[in-house]
């Protein structure tokens, strides 16, 4: 059993509405057995290989009972995709009587080997300007796809992407728009009138105004905390080398965020009506928190001599004082008071605290 001659045909399956293509070939050969033309229905197999002898088995198609007519027979081979990628191929072929018995196929040799079309040859490249906005699918070219720089100012939409900003603002002067091109349009910095002033809420002011004349107030809800704490007007007497002694407390509420408390207190300071006359008097005024005995910082009024009776060379004192608070927090904080030197006597003390968060 042998071949006579073969040959293939790439052939295009399209219809004229679809044109859908497919990987299949057409495969025409002459056949003869027994030394005659062969007639009746034979079992071919269709090997290809990436070489001429030995190799590597790219595919296989196996065929049962193709019809021979005087020694001719014609069929579609579809090795499936990816076959046909520009690499040389090898055809063998086997074959078998189709009413025979026999598992095995008798193989045709020499392999031959598939030579391109010229179309087929056409298709390894495209042709210029043969692929258009038509040909491309849609969302399918990735930033990898781009070389560098192959994208230009002449290769963008102007109205949709901007160009890069060319130009640049003299002093004294500011950019206020860019237009398509990328040019620069500038404008000189003027002296503008302030023509209102809005408080923000918790930002411990209060009051504002659109035009006119603006009045500012500080917020005593913020500045104290959530219970305000006024000023007092009692006299209190402190001997000298006594103890810290309350004057006033403020109770601050901490925020969301952790932060600090700035307390403010202020008081005036007075020899008690019972001080001895020219004894060098000095008052301290500080802060303390909850927990602790004595302020870590205090403010001493200016030295001055006691005189019978008490009521001159009085001082007044402040003291300011900021602290750490967490979050989320309540806690009361208490503006204390002592005399150095003799007694010393405290009138109009004010105690006030804002909460400040980081």
């Amino acid at each position: 059993m042998r071949i006579l001659n073969a040959f293939f045909l790439l052939c295009v399956s399209a219809s004229l509405s679809a044109q859908t293509l497919t990987p299949a070939i057409t495969y025409q050969g002459e056949l003869e057995f027994a030394g005659a033309p062969a007639q009746g229905a034979f079992d071919f197999e269709f090997l290809l290989f990436d070489a001429a002898s030995d190799g590597n088995l790219v595919a296989w198609v196996p065929m049962d009972d193709v019809l021979v007519q005087a020694g001719l027979f014609s069929v579609e081979l579809d090795f499936g995709p990816g076959v046909f990628i520009g690499e040389d191929r090898w055809l063998q072929l086997g074959v078998r009587a189709g009413d025979s018995m026999e598992e095995t196929y008798t193989p045709l040799l020499p392999r031959q080997r598939l030579t391109p079309a010229p179309f087929a040859l056409h298709a390894q490249r495209v042709a210029v300007n043969a692929v258009g906005s038509a040909e491309i699918i849609d969302g399918s070219i990735a930033a990898a796809d781009l070389g560098s720089g192959v994208v230009g100012t002449a290769a963008i939409n102007a109205s949709e992407v901007q160009r890069r900003v060319v130009g640049a603002c003299p002093a004294g002067t500011a950019m206020v728009s860019v237009a398509e091109n990328g040019q620069v349009t500038c404008a000189f910095l003027t002296n503008g009138d302030v023509t209102g002033i809005v408080t923000q809420p918790d930002s411990g002011l209060v009051g504002g105004c659109e035009a006119g004349d603006c009045e500012l107030a500080v917020d005593s809800t913020v500045l104290n905390g959530p219970d305000p704490v006024g000023s007092s007007s009692s006299w209190t007497v402190y001997g000298a080398g006594e103890a810290w002694r309350s004057l006033q407390s403020v109770t601050i509420t901490s925020g969301s965020q952790p932060g600090a408390v700035v307390l403010f207190g202020t008081g005036h300071a007075f020899c008690q009506s019972s001080c001895p006359a020219g004894v060098l008097i000095g008052c301290q005024l500080g802060w303390v928190r909850e927990g602790q005995a004595e302020p870590a910082n205090s403010s001493t009024s200016g030295a001055f001599i006691s005189q019978a009776g008490g009521m001159l060379n009085g001082s007044s004192m402040t003291n300011i004082e900021e602290m750490a608070m967490p979050a989320d927090t309540t806690e009361t904080f208490t503006l204390v008071g002592r005399g150095t030197g003799g007694g010393c006597q405290f009138m109009d003390v004010n105690a006030a605290g804002i909460f400040q968060p980081n």
